[in-house]
């Protein structure tokens, strides 16, 4: 069987990656083209997220903490 991208079961995230500025991110990603599924938003978790789908199909979301407890 080949390898395949979690975002074909249920839309489930390839990988999270914790950054400092997930807005300033999103802008630079979207800059230079990136396949973005969807923009910066707050999450009910306390998360401000954003995803991308690389040239594989894997589904990265990138998020900071709005909390202030991370």
């Amino acid at each position: 069987d080949q390898f395949q991208p979690n975002s074909r079961f249920d839309g489930r995230f390839s990988a999270y990656f914790w950054v400092r500025d997930a807005d300033a991110l999103h802008a630079e990603f979207a800059a230079k083209g990136a396949d973005i599924v969807c923009g910066p938003e707050d999450q009910v978790y306390g998360i401000r997220e954003f995803q991308v789908r690389d040239a594989d199909g894997h589904l990265l979301a990138f998020g900071h903490d709005t909390t202030g407890t991370a």
